[in-house]
């Protein structure tokens, strides 16, 4: 194409040029006649003028006339014979292919109205699944009541609300038992039951999760009203007789925690949750919110705890206190000293808090784990460097159930070469309450030399066929038997029991809560082998 272009420029551009240079030299040729033969006269004669000016015309016409002939031909050859074969070519395979080419536009046809019906499809499926998306935010897909999203909504759509969480009683063992299926059937059952009952507009009912429902009175006239009105609600929840698997009724309980929304809108359900902690806590059926329910007081404890205990872990401020466990019997004599190592938190103000007050907090959140190894490590560091002594921690099933917990225990014992030089208290409850767990940690710990001592015998129920398969090397026997032995003649029947079985089985006893001589002096002559308390020594931090 470019050299096209350049053949049809030069095609013009030469014979302009040629013819030109031709006027050119042929008007000066006139001019230099005029100049050297001015004297002549033909050259100035009209005759002379008028051929001299016939010849120009005749040799540009000539020059013009060639050149539109020869850009007659270029053009000829170079554009319309090419657009003429194509055209033909093109006619050609249009012929050869027309069938191709209808199906082809048919093709694209069926392809847009696939592509419009692909739309559509998209269009009414996205509308779709935006209403289920609503339904599901909006309604409980269960029981077809409210969900809490709503209800958070709807709290501060009505100011002046009163607002009861209900808690269906032991469901969580009709669960287990029954199973989910049945389960669901039940709650879809009192469902109906609460919809039946509230039927007044002005009562908005929801599932809060699990069995957690809500009734939302939106305009509260009076307190009373209410407060009757669910308490006729438990009666006739408790009188329906719920059917499931088509042959079993029960009767279903609930408890409720009622909160009003002059006490604080903001907070109206918060303050209905924990009046419901309230009530089963205290096994009451409808608890009022009030600022003084003694169940704030354990809230605001754990909060407290809570935060003290992060704070410990953070400033690793988990201190371990030794309390000693003395040879009370001359047999004895040549055993090591032995010490049971217990956990204090020290506070940001310096003061040692005993585990009684945080423990529990520390089980229901995740800092448990971290507190048992910090106390582990310190203990094991300490006893590391006193090669006559004997510790003993205490751990609980949340350790005995970990893996993870097992294998860093065992590598602690190897690290600090304490190889047959610790003792494992664990609980009597604990034993029973999963006893595959903890004898399977135990036997992995024995590999070590450690050795087990199973704390608070005694304490609620003992259970003796347990006490035989664990592979117990001393039993500790509960202090609320100890601590008034002296005085008690039934502590001293159960102890001499106790201490009479343990013999048989070879397991060495310790009496806790030795407080007093005279105490010591019963538990001595009933054979106890080892006493503790604080007639023997408290709980101090250095050795």
């Amino acid at each position: 194409m470019a050299d096209m272009i350049t053949k049809f420029k030069l095609l013009l551009v030469v014979p302009f040029i040629f013819v030109l240079i031709i006027n050119i030299v042929y008007v000066s040729l006139g001019a230099f006649i005029f100049i050297f033969f001015k004297d002549k006269q033909v050259f100035y004669s009209s005759t002379f003028i008028l051929i001299y000016i016939f010849i120009l015309l005749a040799l540009n016409i000539i020059f013009f006339i060639s050149i539109l002939i020869m850009s007659n031909k270029f053009i000829k050859d170079n554009i319309l014979n090419p657009l003429n074969e194509f055209y033909i070519d093109m006619q050609n395979f249009y012929e050869k292919n027309k069938n191709g080419f209808t199906s082809w536009s048919q093709r694209i046809i069926k392809s847009s109205r696939e592509i419009m019906n692909i739309s559509q499809y998209f269009h009414n499926n996205i509308a779709n699944q935006m209403y289920l998306l609503y339904n599901n935010i909006t309604y409980d897909k269960l029981t077809g009541l409210r969900t809490s999203i709503i209800l958070r909504q709807d709290l501060e759509q009505y100011p002046n609300h009163v607002i009861a969480v209900l808690n269906l009683s032991n469901f969580k063992e009709i669960n287990s038992f029954y199973g989910v299926k049945l389960a669901d059937d039940i709650l879809h059952s009192v469902a109906n039951v609460l919809k039946s009952y509230f039927k007044d507009e002005n009562y908005l009912l929801y599932r809060i999760h699990g069995d957690d429902f809500a009734i939302l009175w939106i305009n509260c006239t009076d307190k009373s009203i209410f407060l009757h009105k669910l308490e006729g609600f438990l009666e006739y929840l408790g009188k329906k007789e719920i059917l499931i698997d088509n042959y079993t009724y029960l009767n279903i309980a609930a408890t409720i925690g009622i909160a009003f929304s002059y006490d604080s809108a903001k907070y109206s359900m918060v303050n209905a949750i924990m009046a419901l902690h309230h009530a089963k806590e205290y096994k009451n059926p409808i608890v009022v919110y009030d600022r003084n329910l003694p169940i704030l007081n354990i809230l605001k404890n754990n909060i407290q705890y809570t935060e003290i205990i992060y704070q410990a872990l953070k400033d690793k401020n988990i201190i371990p206190f030794y309390q000693k466990i003395d040879i009370i019997q001359d047999y004895l004599e040549n055993d090591k000293v032995k010490y049971e190592a217990l956990m204090r938190i020290k506070d940001r103000d310096g003061h040692m808090i005993v585990p009684g007050l945080f423990l529990e907090v520390a089980k229901r959140s995740s800092s448990y784990s971290k507190l048992s190894r910090m106390m582990i490590e310190a203990s094991f560091l300490d006893l590391s460097k006193r090669e006559n002594c004997i510790f003993s921690v205490n751990l609980a099933l949340e350790d005995m159930n970990s893996v993870d917990f097992l294998v860093w225990f065992m590598d602690r014992i190897i690290y600090y070469k304490l190889e047959g030089r610790v003792v494992v208290e664990i609980t009597e409850q604990e034993s029973v309450e999963d006893f595959d767990s903890v004898n399977s940690f135990i036997t992995n710990i024995k590999e070590l030399g450690i050795k087990i001592a199973l704390d608070d015998f005694g304490s609620g129920y003992s259970n003796f066929s347990v006490l035989m398969k664990l592979q117990i090397d001393y039993l500790k026997i509960d202090g609320s038997l100890i601590k008034n032995i002296d005085k008690d003649s039934n502590a001293r029947i159960i102890v001499q029991t106790i201490v009479q079985f343990a013999k048989l089985l070879n397991i060495k006893t310790i009496a806790e809560f030795v407080s007093s001589k005279e105490v010591y002096d019963v538990v001595k002559y009933m054979g106890v082998d080892y006493a503790q308390g604080y007639y023997i020594g408290k709980p101090t931090q250095e050795i």
